[in-house]
């Protein structure tokens, strides 16, 4: 991979920062009284961006400044800056700390989110408030989320299952989408064109309609993604898939009795195409003549085939439909009631295995809160949910997973003295009638702000956390085949105990927040892979873990124009036991939690000149060390280094191959993006281009499986640059 020393590193952020300075000072020395007017507004909008109402930590309408549970939030207009094009790339491209990506898998790019070092199943993500992932949509659901609809993403980190139930250990991540107001449609359509060094290339297009008219209202999103498959070296294997994807999303409000009531329809739908694994050419011996011989040598590209071994095919159709009421009543209660339904179906092959998956899944949503005196709001509700999932692997089919869960949970906010609040709660949840795994938990929960010299925020958190083994597994390297896997009956459910304590500072130009966390996880669930027995993999409980670390963030407003966003997180995740069970899947002689970087830093620059409608942004971000299961690379038998854990990336020698843990190297990433504003009556025409991985970081790996690594092996880019351009208009 290669190297950016940090000199270099340095050189380039301060000619960033000299150059965006000096064009913000000249700007700022020729501005008129208007200028100033609208430089005072900006100030404005910071408080304004303060009190920006989020709802995901206590599942009431609380200020960002004041609610009890820290929440952090990214807002739709970040997300635009930064040139992200669907949910990966925003976490991808380091825009909230402590929150991370990772793709598993060359031939299908499988990936999952990752929270204070707890990997994807850990983490719960929520559209406006409701969890319509499941297992099998999460595996490749991320980069199917286009950006042009979100209004905003509310992060809130730690236990959360005293509000979320199972899934939840982790955090919560609710993806809040726009909303049409009254005398403001939304009306929006853009394009995007890249290209990869080695002439790939890839477009996005979207389109938004939002409309409320009297007591209706509506908004349609449709977007379409292409890209071509990339290949970075010379080993004809895939580094990024060929994907091809359409979505559509609707959603209606019907207004009463002075918006104080709302009902509402939703529906989404979604279709992809991908494949990946061995571009070059392979040959067989077919029947020509149909006497029963082969006798004719034929030539194929591989990847063309989607039941040659060394290739991937998966097509997705998933929809969405549902109903929501909610209404404001009198003395401040809220009344709320969801319903969702989600179908989703996968045909999938991976090393000739062919799959084919089912999912059905609804949810019934209710929640009521209420004010009691004047310093209490007491909150409860809960959920049923009921998921069926139907599986033919390699033609068979599988035995049918069904699961049943109903839940209920209740809150108490007190504000015990002016500037000090306090919320607990507690959450019950029961799995019955569940072919894996029932189970019943009660989760509590608490959470402590205190205010003071008006700026400061103290918070504190502490709260349990339940998991039982979901209804799909995805190994890192078995992406689309589905596993086979038994449940023995002496699993355990997982249980969590999560702490979180920090201090945040709320400036008009300056921000910080600081924050300690550590999860201790009890009956850690592995999925175990082994061999002669009718599945493939087992369930088990590795023992006891934790995760712990803190997470640095602040943003400074320098000068009227010029914003400075910077975050570091160091975590530390392990087994509290080395895991040396038979088949374990690459963590033998290993007590580390895998795909945890030690540290991640990210540095962001924003510069907008509203007299001439340009910004600019540039964007890094380093990735530290982790330990990645690594089971082709051929070392000497014995070889220490390998045995204790320790064997770094390109330590080859000759020898057996030998599963171990490496070590791996960490990186840089700068991306960049420049836009242009023309606005003509009510319009507002934008052109735009940028460059991602702009210094060509790529990981330097070749991925052959009969002599060197497999496909799951990646920590680091795969990609390398990739420059793009578009237009975009806004109403």
């Amino acid at each position: 991979m290669k190297k950016i020393k940090i000199q270099n590193l340095i050189k380039y952020l301060a000619l960033v920062i000299v150059i965006l300075g000096i064009q913000n000072i000249s700007y700022s020395q020729t501005i008129d009284a208007e200028e100033d007017s609208s430089a005072v507004n900006t100030v404005k909008e910071e408080d304004v961006e303060l009190r920006t109402i989020v709802v995901t930590g206590t599942r009431t309408e609380k200020k960002l400044k004041d609610t009890p549970v820290r929440t952090e939030v990214l807002t739709g207009e970040r997300i635009e800056t930064s040139g992200a094009k669907n949910l990966y790339e925003i976490f991808d491209k380091g825009l909230m700390p402590g929150v991370m990506v990772n793709t598993s898998c060359t031939n299908c790019n499988f990936s999952e989110i990752r929270m204070q070092g707890l990997e994807g199943g850990y983490s719960l993500v929520l559209f406006d408030g409701l969890p319509v992932f499941s297992a099998l949509a999460g595996v490749y659901g991320l980069r199917q989320v286009n950006v042009a609809n979100i209004e905003r993403i509310e992060v809130v980190k730690g236990a959360s299952s005293a509000l979320y139930g199972s899934s939840a250990l982790g955090g919560v991540i609710n993806v809040i989408t726009k909303e049409p107001e009254k005398d403001k449609p939304i009306i929006s359509a853009s394009f995007t064109k890249g290209f990869y060094d080695n002439d790939e290339t890839a477009y996005d297009a979207d389109a938004t309609v939002g409309l409320r008219e009297g007591d209706v209202a509506f908004i349609l999103t449709g977007s379409r993604h292409h890209n071509d498959y990339v290949l970075t070296n010379d080993d004809l294997f895939t580094d990024k898939i060929e994907q091809d994807l359409y979505n559509f999303s609707a959603k209606t409000h019907v207004y009463l009795f002075n918006d104080k009531h709302r009902l509402t329809l939703i529906g989404r739908a979604l279709h992809e195409y991908r494949r990946g694994g061995y571009t070059g050419t392979k040959s067989r011996m077919i029947d020509t003549d149909e006497d029963g011989t082969e006798d004719t040598e034929v030539f194929y590209n591989a990847i063309d085939d989607s039941l040659d071994e060394d290739a991937e095919h998966i097509t997705t159709d998933r929809w969405e439909w549902g109903a929501g009421y909610k209404a404001e009543l009198p003395a401040g209660s809220l009344f709320k009631l969801n319903w969702i339904q989600t179908f989703h179906k996968r045909d999938a092959t991976n090393g000739a295995r062919p799959f084919h998956s089912e999912e059905d899944a609804f949810m019934i949503d209710l929640l009521y809160s209420h004010p009691v005196m004047k310093n209490n709001t007491v909150t409860f509700g809960g959920n049923y949910k009921e998921e069926d999932l139907e599986q033919i692997i390699n033609y068979e089919k599988d035995k049918e997973s069904k699961s049943k869960i109903i839940s209920g949970f209740l809150q108490d906010e007190w504000e015990i003295i002016p500037d000090l609040d306090l919320v607990i709660g507690a959450r019950y949840d029961n799995v019955f009638d569940s072919s894996l795994h029932e189970d019943s938990a009660v989760s509590p929960r608490a959470a402590l702000k205190y205010s003071f010299l008006n700026d400061f925020v103290v918070r504190a958190s502490y709260g349990w956390g339940f998991k039982v083994p979901t209804l799909f597994a995805e190994d890192l390297h078995l992406c689309s085949a589905a596993p086979t896997v038994e449940v023995p009956d002496n699993l355990e459910s997982e249980k969590s105990v999560s702490y979180n304590a920090g201090i945040a500072y709320y400036g008009k130009r300056f921000t910080c927040d600081l924050n300690v966390f550590r999860t201790d996880i009890k009956d850690k669930i592995n999925l175990v892979f082994v061999d002669g027995y009718s599945y493939d993999a087992v369930f088990v409980n590795a023992g006891e873990a934790y995760t712990q670390g803190f997470e640095l963030s602040a943003t400074l407003r320098m000068l009227d124009s010029l914003n400075l966003n910077a975050s570091y997180t160091y975590t530390q995740a392990k087994f509290k036991d080395k895991q040396l069970e038979s088949g374990d899947d690459g963590y033998g002689d290993s007590d580390n939690l895998l795909r945890v970087p030690d540290m991640t830093a990210t540095l962001g620059l924003e510069h907008k000149y509203s007299k001439f409608g340009l910004m600019t942004s540039a964007n890094c971000r380093y990735v530290g060390r982790q330990n990645v299961q690594r089971d082709m690379l051929v070392y000497e038998a014995g070889d220490d280094d390998v045995e204790n854990g320790t064997a770094n990336a390109g330590d080859e020698v000759t020898g057996d191959p030998i599963a171990h843990i490496d070590h791996t190297d960490g990186y840089f990433v700068f991306d960049a993006k420049i836009s242009k504003d023309f606005r003509h009556d009510h319009w507002t025409y934008s052109v735009f281009a940028g460059c991602d991985n702009l210094f060509d970081e790529v990981q330097d790996t070749i991925y052959t499986a009969e002599t060197e690594d497999s496909a799951a092996y990646i920590y680091a880019p795969l990609t390398g640059r990739y420059i793009y351009a578009g237009i975009k208009m806004t109403h």
